[in-house]
């Protein structure tokens, strides 16, 4: 009787409505941009965007050489261990449909579960909308600035425009606040004031770091704020290059004047690692193009040489052939005639009679007559 019910029970439903809970917290989404026009200084050319959904698509950017597998997965794991540090342990990952096996790896190595979107549909994958988001951004702010700043730079100018994007967005935990408050705690303007990127500065340079009649301050360009210092900025240099942190003079109004020692920068021990690349890269160059002149070379002297034989050989079966007929050769007869000559000029000797040389020394000497 009871399991008569039971199956009648089962025959009955209808209309069932299942429901599963993903909590979103977990959960982040990846992709990466096209190719920058410009490839940066340290040779950046790509852009990896993630959004992190809890604080409402939070949008970190990461910069990468090129797209392949290892480079890839440096850049995820840079953004990871950015989340790590706010308090964020995401489970789960949306990624592109194009996704290595090295990549794979290392989400399963994290733990992570992941889903790859299906193939031409961008908004099963919410980076392609913050890559849009992101672009726009960024792209306002290179619209804006001082027109010398060289664009080769533009990596470093990534930080504040991550930074300033994200005070624009609401969380989505609380509207009331932004998504960079809701990750990383209110941002202190006094402290660590801002700046329009890529604007142009005067760096006041002190009296025992300048020659006598030097000028008291040098060009440079405002690359976002130094979190590390107290009302400083970081500055790139005009003149060499560099990035330093400074309080500079307004060259276009904003800051306060004041004046720090730089701080040391790796961007020294970048460029001398871009002069010896280049240099070895210039030398491969010049090693291929001699090597393949070199072959070349060797190519055209064995044909020639082939040709030389071939010549010699008929030159050969010619005179053989002549011999055969019973025709003089030649180069027989000039030989001959060539002997007859020497033989018939008469050497110049030591006369007797006016012990001076000359032709016909001797008996035939014209002073004797």
């Amino acid at each position: 009787m009871e399991i008569d019910d039971t199956i009648r029970a089962l025959q009955a439903r209808k209309n069932d409505i299942r429901v599963k809970i993903y909590d979103c917290s977990e959960s982040v989404y990846t992709d990466q941009t096209g190719q920058f026009p410009i490839t940066s200084q340290r040779h950046y050319k790509y852009i990896m965007v993630m959004c992190e959904i809890d604080g409402n698509h939070q949008i970190l950017m990461e910069p990468m050489i090129n797209r392949i597998d290892h480079q890839i997965v440096t850049a995820w794991k840079r953004l990871m261990a950015r989340l790590k540090r706010q308090g964020i342990y995401p489970k789960h990952q949306y990624l592109d449909n194009e996704a290595s096996e090295l990549y794979k790896k290392a989400m399963e190595d994290a733990n992570m579960t992941y889903q790859l979107a299906i193939p031409h549909m961008h908004r099963a994958n919410v980076a392609e909308r913050a890559i849009q988001t992101a672009k726009n951004h960024f792209k306002s702010i290179l619209a804006g600035v001082d027109d010398s700043f060289p664009l080769n730079e533009w990596d470093i100018l990534l930080p504040q425009a991550e930074m300033t994007l994200n005070m624009l967005r609401p969380s989505n935990v609380s509207p009331n606040m932004s998504a960079y408050m809701y990750a990383n705690g209110t941002h202190d303007y006094n402290a660590h004031p801002l700046a329009p990127l890529r604007c142009a500065v005067q760096i006041y340079q002190r009296p025992e770091n300048r020659g006598t009649w030097s000028v008291n301050s040098i060009d440079g360009w405002y690359v976002g704020t130094s979190t590390e210092h107290y009302r400083n900025y970081t500055i790139l240099c005009k003149t060499t290059m560099k990035r330093c942190s400074k309080n500079p003079l307004p060259s276009k109004g904003f800051g306060s004047v004041a004046n720090v020692e730089e701080v040391p920068s790796t961007d020294a021990t970048d460029e001398s690692v871009n002069v010896v690349l280049e240099a070895m890269q210039a030398n491969t160059e010049q090693m291929n193009a001699v090597t393949a002149s070199n072959a070349g070379l060797e190519q055209t002297i064995k044909e020639q040489s082939k040709q030389i034989t071939a010549l010699i050989k008929m030159n050969e079966n010619l005179v053989k052939a002549l011999m055969t007929a019973g025709v003089k050769v030649p180069e027989e007869d000039k030989a001959k005639d060539e002997k007859k000559k020497t033989t018939t000029v008469r050497e110049w000797r030591l006369c007797s009679y006016c012990k001076e040389k000359h032709k016909g020394a001797g008996k035939g000497c014209l002073r004797r007559k």
